[in-house]
């Protein structure tokens, strides 16, 4: 890959483009509700062609439904059930070490649908959870990275106190793996920059009640899921913050840097190594206006489901 082609793909890409979506989406976990969130914004985009749904890492087979129930309720409910044969599950776990790969479905998939993109005409891979199946895609096949865009939730601000954040922390040996590996990484760290994006569950209820299935599932889940949340008035939505980048036309969602990579270090703090490639690095979110235009986006999808959701 070329300087110049880097730093294209850390652009925001102005035309349609094929994605895939990484994400720990589950129908009964209160810590997941911002995934259907940004499951929900993605399909109101026209900007997106969605080729894939990875499931991130879980602990158990009663976990890993729970995971895929929640992707195919959003999948339903916005009139996409064409990809739910394009659901892949990714592993019981963690990686090992830095070299070894769980060759998982969704690890296996992106390996494979990377091979037909280029530099050029690159593969955006959003990524909203722990970074395992992306990672283990690299080691099973490193000319991948060159292909790829990887717009990723992790870690925190880099003059923050520590790197203690899960979809960083969770998975060391993954992070370190997906920063070293020369692939073009959009990072939007958490604490201090996603952190700001806070929605309340009143705007939420009153904006989307009614509207359209989508709207009525997000506001059901949000009930069940976020119980403590709707009692203290709402939360951040951080997973949404990777669609925003990708419709960041003119930073009218958010503004960012071209830096060079750290290296996420086991002691949980960052190091800056001199022969990091660069990445683009999100500062600072515009709260209102990501906000409306995730209201507006969930709002036209104009579909109706009247079956039964998990």
């Amino acid at each position: 890959m070329t300087e110049l082609e880097r730093m294209r793909n850390l652009s925001v890409p102005k035309r349609r483009i094929d994605v895939v979506v990484d994400t720990d989406a589950n129908s009964v976990c209160e810590w997941e509700i911002d995934d259907l969130f940004a499951l929900a914004y993605l399909f109101g985009c026209d900007k997106f062609s969605v080729k894939a749904i990875y499931g991130a890492p879980v602990s158990s087979e009663e976990h890993m439904q729970q995971r895929k129930n929640g992707i195919v309720n959003i999948l339903k409910c916005c009139g996409k059930e064409n990809l739910l044969d394009k659901i892949f599950e990714g592993p019981y776990g963690y990686l090992k070490d830095e070299k070894t790969p769980e060759k998982t479905a969704a690890a296996l998939d992106l390996v494979s649908r990377a091979k037909q993109y280029s530099p050029e005409n690159p593969l955006y891979v959003i990524a909203i959870a722990p970074i395992t199946n992306i990672a283990s895609a690299i080691l099973i096949e490193p000319g991948i990275a060159e292909n790829i865009v990887i717009v990723w939730l992790a870690g925190h601000a880099y003059d923050y106190k520590d790197t203690a954040e899960c979809n960083l922390e969770r998975d060391m040996a993954a992070s370190r793996i997906v920063f070293g590996s020369g692939a073009p990484i959009v990072q939007i760290p958490c604490m201090e920059v996603a952190s700001k994006f806070f929605v309340s569950c009143k705007e939420i209820e009153e904006t989307l009640l009614n509207v359209n299935s989508i709207g009525n599932y997000l506001i059901d889940s949000m009930k069940f899921l976020m119980k403590q949340y709707y009692e203290n008035g709402g939360r951040v939505l951080w997973d949404v913050t990777t669609i925003g980048w990708l419709l960041n036309d003119n930073n009218k969602f958010m503004t960012s840097k071209i830096v060079s990579s750290p290296m996420p270090e086991y002691d949980k703090k960052y190091s800056f190594p001199k022969d990091m490639n660069k990445i683009c690095c999100v500062e600072h979110i515009n709260k209102e206006a990501l906000k409306k235009d995730m209201f507006d986006k969930i709002k036209s999808i104009k579909f109706n489901y009247e079956g039964v959701l998990n």
